[in-house]
């Protein structure tokens, strides 16, 4: 699950399904998201019902599993990492890259069937803006990502309601020319618009840390 989602998302996603009791993202270090959740229902037939109609969908760009929840013994812990909160994840992150690489088989790419890639987008362009290119179709939600500064990476996505929608857009915004709409700034000179293009979204679905309810 990407660790974006918050509880609310995680509620508002399954709400449609029947009465909610709790919605939960697991954290780790009290604010690190673990990649993984609970939504817990009122009646049993709807936590069913989410597994059949919600396992294998799209939230926050991401395919997510749905499925009981496992026993404690079925669950395989992630070791602990030293430290305590982001630093602690930072330094055990930056050991894992000093460490042998291990061959591993090459990851599959899914190609989305509503997400689209929006790749050298002007660096003033903020979320609303980014859907707002894309203002006559179907669209469900959009952002750029952004470091965790909040500086724009240049690239984005967007999803729509439809395969269709999703089509006709690329076909449409591939390859145009878009204005960066933040003011210069003093003494500057206001950045050049960027030709952005537009793509398919693929994702390359990763292995839980952890035996979960949702990921």
């Amino acid at each position: 699950m990407d660790g974006r989602v918050t509880d609310q998302d995680l509620a508002e996603h399954f709400k449609g399904i029947g009465s909610i009791t709790e919605a939960l993202v697991k954290t780790r270090y009290g604010s690190v998201s673990s990649g993984y959740g609970f939504v817990v229902f009122e009646k049993a037939e709807d936590a069913e019902k989410a597994i059949e109609q919600l396992n294998g969908s799209t939230l926050r760009f991401r395919k997510i599993k749905v499925e009981h929840v496992k026993e404690p013994s079925e669950v395989k812990e992630a070791p602990a990492e030293e430290g305590a909160g982001e630093e602690g994840v930072k330094e055990n992150r930056n050991r894992r890259r000093k460490a042998p690489a291990k061959e591993k088989e090459p990851a599959h790419e899914e190609a989305s069937k509503t997400a689209v890639f929006v790749a050298n987008l002007p660096f003033g362009l903020t979320d609303e803006g980014l859907v707002g290119l894309f203002e006559g179709f179907d669209v469900q939600q959009g952002h750029v990502v952004r470091t965790r500064h909040g500086i724009s990476r240049g690239y984005g996505f967007v999803e729509f309601n439809s395969e269709k929608d999703q089509q006709e857009a690329i076909e449409k915004l591939n390859k145009t020319i878009v204005e960066d709409p933040a003011p210069p700034k003093p003494g500057k000179e206001k950045r050049p618009p960027r030709q952005i293009t537009v793509s398919v979204s693929r994702s390359a679905p990763r292995q839980p840390e952890e035996t979960q309810n949702v990921n």
